[in-house]
């Protein structure tokens, strides 16, 4: 057979093929998904990165505070009858704390040390404290203030934001 100049018939080997713009199109459909997806993955890492060092400064700051009520007596040492708070202490004033009963209720934003430096990169944060009779066989049982059982739990909670991001419980009794 010969080729005449009308003659268009060409060899299926030897046509060019060309991206169509429906492949074009559900092709940038595909990558932009892929994006997308991408992106909602590296967020989320992001949220959950920055959650956990929310969490473990939080116990950090528990901890801290935690170690310096611990550091005082169980009961006023000047004074025979228990009372929650003593003449000579301020709520303002943390310096004059002498017992664990003085900081119940206590709470502060930012978060300091006893003397009142500011702990560096506190702003946002803040400490609470609950202080309150327990009895050893249950130890989340709260007694009202006025029932000395010789055991006493400490519930420090730490917030950033308003939102509670550590809580660190301990247990204190009365020594013999």
């Amino acid at each position: 057979m010969r080729c005449t100049p009308h003659d268009h018939r060409v060899h299926p080997r030897s046509r060019a093929r060309a991206f169509s713009l429906i492949e074009c199109l559900i092709s940038s459909v595909v990558v932009a998904m892929m994006l997308v997806a991408a992106l909602n993955a590296s967020g989320a890492s992001a949220v959950r990165r920055a959650s956990t060092l929310d969490s473990v400064r939080g116990d950090q700051l528990a901890a801290l505070l935690m170690a310096e009520i611990m550091s005082r007596e169980y009961e006023d040492p000047d004074s025979s009858y228990s009372s929650w708070w003593d003449s000579g202490e301020s709520s303002a004033d943390r310096q004059t704390y002498d017992d664990i009963d003085d900081y119940d209720g206590y709470t502060q934003s930012p978060p300091a040390l006893a003397d009142g430096t500011p702990i560096p990169d506190s702003t946002g944060w803040e400490w609470s404290v609950n202080v309150r009779w327990a009895v050893s066989a249950w130890p989340d049982s709260e007694y009202s203030p006025w029932s000395e059982t010789g055991l006493k739990r400490v519930t420090i909670t730490v917030s950033h934001s308003g939102r509670p991001r550590a809580t660190l419980v301990a247990m204190r009794a009365q020594p013999d």
